[in-house]
């Protein structure tokens, strides 16, 4: 004796803005059916007709939510959000059910247990009669995996909103994900339903059974219309953008050639298998010739995995290797072979521990078909190097620079012409033989990419310097002041490069919307102890009196090599002379300063002389400014052995002034006036202050003060571009799919 079908809630929830004069025969059609819905929720939108009055007649048999106008997404999620049922129906309040929809629906999610989402067919009448024209598929009717296609190709696989149904628990995390985006969908809500659906890998169903009535008139005639301008195209482009990132960042999926042929595997459809070899490769920038590989390829795997009897010549098998083989399992292992051809990519020392182990970082990559081949220099290596010199003079001189500045604790400008001689004859002879042995590493590795730390240190700039010589693209990465997130570069190869930060802000600027980026600062801020790196940029919790009578001012400090050397002091030569002009503007002002140096100077050591820094930014301070120092007396306190907690440092203070530090970037978002050099890597995007020589620094700390903070919700957006957009978090299976991505 067969088992009873399991019974099903169904919630059907309908969507209402100003349509009065449909409501009734709406809801009747719901009323009327052949199997009775177990819940039906009405969401007023706001309506300023007379809506809210005839559904009132209904009380008892429908549950009324009325709400604040905020468009069709918005009434979408109230009712997703009140619904109960196992599945959930959308309608419209101006289309009808024909008074079998409800059955053929229950009807087809038990017969089919694994379905996520349900779309039936439409019926036009109103100002048109007649099949609706998407009735006419040009995709397979069942599609288990739906994610490629909507990436790829932009596809809407769905039906318009009274067409489609859905699974409570998954539609209501896409809904979820999506929520920011109610602006942005006042109408047609049924893109964010099916694409989100598909991207969150739902299994759909399209059936041809015409059980709705969609009402056609003038106020949605977008639906129905074959004409599309340029602009709405651009417009349909930005919202599909909108929601594949909202749901890229909330339930990320791989986008590979493994992806491809698992789709492929599970829907068995001759027709999806065109899709993938005409139009997929393309995105995926594929040769021709490798596209014409594809095509022939999944078509032999179509027919096998079908059980069907492929002919082909005897050369073509032989040359396939296919006989008396796994025919369902060998075409998975072509089509990954030929879209995924395994990148070396040759790493250098430090960028091999830069999220711990070596070997869990090569493993990684191995899974993402990288082979990651580390750049150590082996002892007897002398034996096979090159006899010419691989880099200049000159450029050896370059990159000698900073690990001079470094060990000298100096800023290049600082030194006089016979050290810097002097210093250079003792390090380019250790930088050309450096040189010689790197270049030997990649003749031998022949990489088809470098990844390296930072780009400035001297083994990292010797193989940034090599592989712009040999044309290998550079992908270079470093921590950042979160200890779960790390920046790269792929376009100069060094990560201080404030550009690339930029310019992401500027492209995901539009579709970063205020409140996600105040809702990621909000988290951000919540949890800031918690996600520092501890050895470099901790806080205490002790607390700071300030002079009560005074403003209140904070200096953030960085190394001191580094704010002098990669960051750029503009018309300064170092930073002390900045603190120096602080200590100037403070004292004849009467506010309060409190100088907060890098916490790093006090316990770290020099990454080129592995030394202690031993305080070098606050000895210099008390060497040169103690005239000031004494001045200002209890106005003054210099924070060097990291005592006071620095983000309640940043609560209490009216202006915080820095070169380039990361906390500046923090303090902006915590609301903060922030002033900083011109160089900044946060800066020239409108929410900062900036200074730029002796000449005009105390005018710009006046008006920094007296204006205060700046477009504070730009520094959240920023904020959120950088660390949610732009850097990738600090795990092995990060770096490895960064550097597939960008091989």
């Amino acid at each position: 004796m067969a088992s009873p079908k399991a019974h099903l809630r169904l919630s059907v929830i309908i969507n209402n803005y100003n349509y009065g004069q449909y409501i009734e025969e709406c809801i009747n059609s719901v009323l009327t059916q052949t199997r009775a819905a177990d819940e039906i929720i009405f969401v007023d939108d706001g309506s300023t007709d007379n809506s809210l009055e005839i559904i009132q007649s209904y009380k008892g048999k429908v549950d009324i939510i009325s709400k604040p106008n905020g468009g069709q997404l918005s009434a979408i999620i109230a009712g997703a959000e009140a619904a109960t049922g196992d599945i959930l129906l959308f309608l419209d309040s101006d289309d009808l059910w024909k008074n079998k929809h409800l059955e053929i629906v229950e009807s087809t999610y038990n017969s089919t247990p694994e379905l996520g989402c349900l779309f039936t067919s439409l019926e036009l009448f109103g100002t048109n009669s007649g099949p609706h024209l998407s009735n006419e598929r040009k995709h397979p009717s069942k599609i288990i995996e739906s994610k490629l296609i909507t990436q790829y190709l932009d596809q809407f696989l769905g039906r318009p909103t009274s067409a489609s149904s859905f699974r409570r628990a998954p539609i209501k995390q896409v809904l979820t994900a999506c929520k920011d985006l109610e602006k942005d969908f006042r109408t047609s809500a049924d893109k964010v339903l099916s694409q989100g659906a598909s991207l969150i890998g739902m299994s759909k169903l399209f059936i041809d059974e015409r059980t709705v009535y969609y009402r056609t008139h003038a106020s949605n005639a977008f639906y129905y219309s074959n004409r599309v301008s340029e602009k709405q195209m651009q417009e349909r482009q930005r919202r599909n953008d909108l929601i594949s990132h909202k749901m890229q960042l909330a339930f990320p999926f791989k986008q590979n050639a493994g992806a491809i042929v698992r789709e492929m595997k599970k829907n068995q459809d001759s027709r999806l298998l065109d899709i993938f070899y005409k139009d997929i490769p393309k995105r995926m920038n594929l040769s021709k010739t490798s596209r014409k590989l594809l095509k022939r390829r999944l078509i032999i795997a179509n027919t096998r995995l079908k059980g069907k009897h492929h002919h082909e010549s005897h050369s073509t098998r032989r040359h396939d290797n296919m006989t008396n083989t796994n025919l369902k399992a060998r075409p998975v292992r072509w089509i990954m072979n030929l879209l995924s051809k395994k990148q070396k990519v040759t790493c250098s020392p430090r960028a091999s521990k830069i999220t711990g182990r070596y070997k869990k970082l090569q493993k990684a990559c191995k899974r993402y078909r990288v082979n990651l081949v580390d750049a150590k220099i082996a002892p007897n290596i002398n034996a096979t190097l090159n006899k010419t010199q691989p880099i200049s003079n000159r450029l050896l001189s370059q990159i000698a620079i900073y690990p001079i500045c470094a060990q000298a604790n100096q800023n290049w400008a600082e030194l006089n012409d016979d050290d810097k001689s002097n210093l250079l004859e003792l390090w380019v002879p250790k930088l050309e033989n450096m040189s010689r042995q790197y270049d030997s590493i990649l003749e031998n590795q022949k990489p088809d990419a470098v990844l390296i730390f930072q780009g400035y240190l001297p083994d990292d700039a010797i193989l940034r310097q090599l592989a712009i010589q040999r044309d290998i693209p550079i992908i270079a990465i470093e921590n950042t002041m979160r200890s779960d997130r790390l920046i790269w570069e792929s376009i100069s190869g060094i990560t201080v490069n404030k550009n690339q930060a930029h310019l992401q802000f500027w492209k995901n600027q539009s579709i970063v919307s205020v409140k996600e980026a105040q809702k990621s600062a909000g988290r951000y801020l919540s949890q800031i102890k918690d996600v520092k790196k501890p050895s470099e940029h901790s806080s205490p919790t002790r607390k700071y009196n300030w002079n009560a009578d005074s403003k209140k001012i904070l200096f953030l400090g960085q190394v001191y090599t580094d704010s002098s050397q990669l960051f750029g002091l503009g018309g300064f030569n170092n930073p002390i002379e900045v603190i120096g002009a602080l200590l100037k503007w403070t004292e004849k002002n009467e506010h309060s300063l409190l100088i907060k140096l890098h916490p790093k100077e006090h316990e770290g050591n020099n990454p080129v002389t592995l030394t202690p820094y031993a305080d070098i930014t606050y000895r210099q301070i008390i060497e040169q400014h103690s005239d000031l120092l004494r001045k200002l007396g209890t106005r003054i306190y210099i924070d060097h052995q990291n005592e006071y907690d620095t983000y309640d440092l940043i609560e209490q203070c009216a202006l915080v002034a820095t070169v380039n530090s990361q906390a500046g970037l923090e303090a902006a978002i915590m609301g903060k006036a922030v002033i900083h050099g011109r160089q900044c890597f946060y800066g020239g995007l409108g929410f900062t202050h900036e200074y730029q020589d002796n000449l005009d620094i105390e005018l710009r700390l006046d008006q920094a003060l007296q204006e205060g903070p700046k477009n504070i919700n730009d520094a959240k957006k920023f904020f959120h571009i950088l660390f949610e957009n732009y850097c990738i978090k600090k795990t092995s299976d990060a770096v490895a799919l960064l550097l597939s991505s960008k091989l």
